[in-house]
């Protein structure tokens, strides 16, 4: 909204969030270099994530605190990131991550995902790309 208004109009709200939900943050408009590794965390918020070029591996694990090691120091923004490396999970150090039920998908230019507030999830470039998200809740 601040530094592209002109945006805007190629990304409207989705109907339903603006008949039945208030936007809170965004939207944020994304982009990432091929490799890039957000780490596993949830956000407090529901959210939308549309790619727009490029595409994006997105592990999904639910609301499951016990197997994702949250980090005990917290976390300075509005997300708490787990201390895995879900790429190379160190199952010495973690061995309760090996019970975490993942399920993942890979997003294509034009598809949108659902992701529920405190779901946690954790996103890969698989290439150079463009992404947008906005996070809502009630109203």
């Amino acid at each position: 909204q601040q530094c592209f208004p002109e945006l805007l109009q190629e990304a409207p709200l989705p109907i339903y969030l603006e008949n039945y939900g208030k936007l809170h943050l965004g939207p944020y408009l994304w982009v990432a270099l091929r490799g890039h590794y957000e780490f596993c965390h949830f956000d407090p918020d529901d959210n939308f994530l549309v790619m727009i070029q490029g595409r994006k591996q997105v592990r999904l694990f639910g609301i499951d605190l016990e197997n994702l090691y949250p980090n005990p120091l917290g976390s300075h923004g509005k997300t708490v990131q787990s201390q895995v490396n879900c790429d190379t999970p160190d199952f010495e150090e973690f061995p309760k991550f090996a019970n975490a039920r993942c399920e993942h998908c890979i997003l294509q230019p034009g598809e949108m995902l659902f992701i529920p507030a405190f779901y946690w999830h954790q996103v890969t470039a698989l290439d150079t790309g463009i992404s947008m998200n906005t996070f809502y809740g009630d109203p």
